[in-house]
């Protein structure tokens, strides 16, 4: 008795001693030889059926956002910058609950060949499998076939970490695990391999062969897949015409779709590793005609695309804007990492009322997120830096809002070209070449921005323009409180903005901050800077005015100061660098109660280059 209790005692010591081993590896700052990088986290969901109850959510610097440590494997160098990338590290999945599984049997079956389920109960893989003999085609599925095949509720299948290997044939469609019509399976400890090479994906034009899929879930509900390792293939999850499931704790690597869900609605895809070495054309996951689900904690790196969802063609209405079908709605992706992709990170292609929450998206050689013929898009306290060639680029789509993000270190930090009522919000836009870029190609636009903070972009901070000569096709921008800064964005010498324009036809403008240029062009002896506030309005091409512009201040920033005696100046700094400030005559009174000077119909002409400074004069 003595010594089977220290033998216990002493194995209870060492699984405790491996426990704390393993927590301090992927949580402590101390990981040797390995920089740390820190990712918000924000848990805003517990489970995917929970997304009626969503609220608003605000952050501030004095309440962060859980944080948690990733291990660096390597940086990245692009043109813009070097980004980390974090270990690929997919987390332990927790064992099935009583709750989610209930079976009328505690033994196990074994399963030793290719087989059919269909009574309830606990099977365990003892073998490794290959092939697909099983015929898929009572279910409808024509030429399609599975290894293992479930058509029965209440089953648990554990594969115990044997593999099933489907090799792509020229005739069929194959399986690993299929499951049909049946409610409350589990399928774990799975490795599922095939022949796939992303690099020459033939068989999405299935000119040689047909594809082949890891685990296919038809008209299921209440399912879990986790644990499973899944490569070298042309889809690895499928869920179809299902809902209420769980796809959690996988790793797919080399996969054509890694994560796809068709007509299904109410699923969580969460805490999966997805990468597809560098191949253009392969897509982590796949939403189509899905909707209330949540994507939420997936790592994502190196693959064709991060993370599209789709509904089918957009229309235009009678207004001429863009409407989509809304049947891919009320989909949550949140706290995913999404890194490295050949094109892009997301795409919102034709959906309406999908949230961004929370994600970091960046190193993607295309945009960081795409967003076309949509609706009711919202982005909200995302990091999205290091992008190619946008961060988030909108295009024909219509009441998109953005807001509390971080966007950076890309060609263009937002794009908008067309659409309706699309808004910005306290975002901040920094070290781009161009900050946001207002345009409309082909319909009507109406952009807002209010309390967006801009620094450090190189080219302009917002950019805006109407390229078309069609009298119909109007650009209506306006900007509330919007903050020019320094290029250190340290909120010294910056300009609080607000402006409303109809741009005029074939015209554009710039709009950065400026410094002083107090060397080159001092300003009148008898007038001082107001808190070195400058503007620059750069105008490319065309001509006409822009309605209102207004600069706001502070009260806290008037010591010194008698706002009675404000003015407007500016000087043409593009045509002679030592050009001579003078006074801007067409200004409103100051509005001393509001702290704000405001000017109408501004014009402008040509290629200038207007420097405004808001003044005192003696």
């Amino acid at each position: 008795m003595e010594r089977g209790f220290w033998m216990k005692f002493v194995g209870g010591l060492l699984v405790l001693f491996l426990v704390f081993m393993f927590l301090g590896f992927y949580s402590s700052d101390n990981v040797t030889g390995n920089p740390i990088l820190e990712f918000s986290k924000f848990k805003f969901f517990r489970k995917a059926t929970e997304t009626a109850s969503l609220k608003p959510v605000v952050t501030n610097a004095s309440s962060p956002l859980i944080v948690e440590r990733l291990p660096i494997e390597k940086t990245i160098t692009t043109k813009y910058g070097s980004f980390a990338v974090p270990r690929f590290v997919v987390p332990k999945a927790p064992p099935i609950s009583k709750k989610h599984l209930e079976l009328s049997t505690a033994t196990s079956l074994d399963v030793s060949a290719c087989t059919v389920i269909d009574t309830p109960g606990n099977y365990v893989l003892t073998t490794d499998l290959t092939g697909a003999p099983i015929s898929n085609s009572p279910q409808g599925l024509s030429n399609s076939y599975s290894c293992i095949k479930i058509t029965s509720s209440d089953v648990n299948l554990d594969c115990n970490g044997h593999a099933i290997t489907v090799f792509d044939q020229p005739t069929f469609e194959g399986m690993a695990i299929s499951v049909f019509s049946a409610n409350n399976v589990n399928i774990s400890s799975c490795s599922i391999y095939s022949n796939y090479n992303p690099s020459n994906p033939i068989n999405y034009s299935r000119a040689t062969n047909w594809n082949v899929t890891g685990v296919f879930l038809q008209d299921v509900k209440s399912a879990k897949v986790f644990s499973n390792k899944i490569s070298s293939i042309d889809v690895g999850l499928n869920l179809t015409k299902s809902s209420n499931s769980i796809i959690n704790f996988n790793t797919v690597l080399n996969a054509g779709t890694s994560i796809g869900s068709y007509q299904s609605y109410s699923n969580e895809i969460s805490s999966n590793g997805i990468s597809t070495s560098g191949s253009t054309t392969g897509l982590a996951v796949d939403l189509y005609n899905t909707s209330s689900t949540v994507i939420d904690s997936n790592n994502i790196y190196n693959t064709g695309n991060g993370i599209k969802i789709a509904g089918k063609s957009s229309y235009l209405n009678a207004k001429g804007y863009y409407s989509p079908d809304r049947t891919s709605s009320n989909n949550i992706l949140s706290n995913n990492v999404i890194l490295g992709n050949r094109e892009y990170g997301v795409i919102f292609d034709s959906v309406n009322n999908n949230l961004l929450l929370n994600n970091s998206i960046y190193g993607n050689m295309w945009s960081g997120v795409s967003i076309t013929l949509s609706k009711n898009i919202r982005l909200f306290s995302n990091t999205i830096f290091n992008n190619l060639r946008e961060g988030v680029y909108i295009s024909n789509s219509n009441s998109t809002w953005i807001g509390y993000n971080k966007i950076s270190s890309s060609y263009r930090g937002i794009v908008i070209i067309s659409g309706a009522d699309n808004s910005l919000g306290y975002n901040n836009i920094y070290n781009n070449n161009y900050g946001t870029y207002i345009t409309n190609s082909y319909i009507s636009s109406m952009a807002s921005i209010t309390g967006d903070h801009y620094y450090g972009n190189r080219g302009g901070d917002i950019y805006i323009e109407n390229p078309s000569p069609n009298p119909l096709r109007k650009n209506f921008v306006g900007f509330s409180d919007v903050v020019f800064d320094n290029p250190r964005g340290d909120f010294k010498d910056y300009t609080r903005f607000s402006m409303f324009d109809i741009v005029d036809l074939t015209g554009s403008y710039v709009l950065s901050w400026s410094s002083s240029n107090s060397s080159v062009a001092p300003l009148p002896g008898n007038v001082r800077s107001f808190e070195n506030k400058f503007v620059k309005i750069s105008y490319p091409f065309g001509s006409g005015n822009i309605e209102v512009a207004r600069w706001h201040w502070n009260d806290s920033e008037l010591v010194g100061y008698n706002e009675n005696k404000f003015a407007l100046y500016k000087r043409d700094a593009n045509t002679n660098l030592t050009s001579a400030w003078v006074k801007v005559y067409q200004l409103l009174p100051v509005s001393v109660g509001d702290n704000t000077l405001e000017i109408t119909n501004m014009p402008f002409s040509g290629k200038s280059n207007i420097v405004y400074a808001l003044v005192q004069e003696s």
